[in-house]
């Protein structure tokens, strides 16, 4: 076997190509919700990032938008627009550690807890206007959010150039109407 043509397939693999240099078209990503999805978004972007980010030319995608659990993996991704691969990293550790207690706490002390919050709710009028109210207590998932999510490299990550856009959308409950958050 000649070994020239697989020296020429493997320096275009490793050709440089920055997909968010200047006269490029933008490319965006959008993330979709429910858990597994969210969850097998992390091994596509893994994948993917062994073909793209091995030219170290940044975040190819200069806007980012998700939807329910897709927006956690959105956000995280734009909070390391700089280094993708340690996001997609992150990701990864997280989906790969993920259960249940880490999005609400199903204890009987955290359901009793909730339990009463609501019943006071149903007397003290403006109660819930002071404390969100929801089914289960959902503490363990801000925990968990505010460890994997650098808030402040987003803002960094627009100034630098790196990203042009975060957008998250979400569902409520009572409601059932869409909200996306810019």
């Amino acid at each position: 076997m000649n070994s020239k043509p697989a020296e020429r397939r493997s320096n275009k693999l490793t050709e440089k190509v920055c997909y968010n240099g200047v006269g490029n078209p933008k490319m965006g990503l959008v993330l979709t919700g429910g858990g597994a999805r969210a969850a097998y978004q992390v091994g596509v972007l893994k994948a993917i990032s062994k073909l793209i980010y091995q030219s170290h030319c940044g975040n190819p995608y200069s806007i980012i938008t998700g939807t329910s659990a897709g927006a956690i993996n959105a956000t995280v991704l734009a909070s390391y627009a700089q280094n993708p691969t340690v996001g997609i990293r992150s990701l990864e550790k997280v989906w790969q550690s993920f259960s249940v207690d880490k999005v609400f706490r199903s204890d009987l002390l955290g359901m009793m807890k909730q339990v009463g919050r609501w019943g006071k709710s149903m007397f003290i009028s403006d109660y819930h206007r002071h404390r969100q109210l929801s089914l289960l207590n959902n503490d363990p998932l801000r925990v968990m959010l505010n460890k994997v999510i650098h808030f402040k490299n987003i803002q960094k990550a627009i100034d630098n150039n790196c990203l042009d856009a975060l957008s998250l959308t979400a569902s409520g409950y009572t409601s059932g109407q869409s909200v996306s958050f810019f």
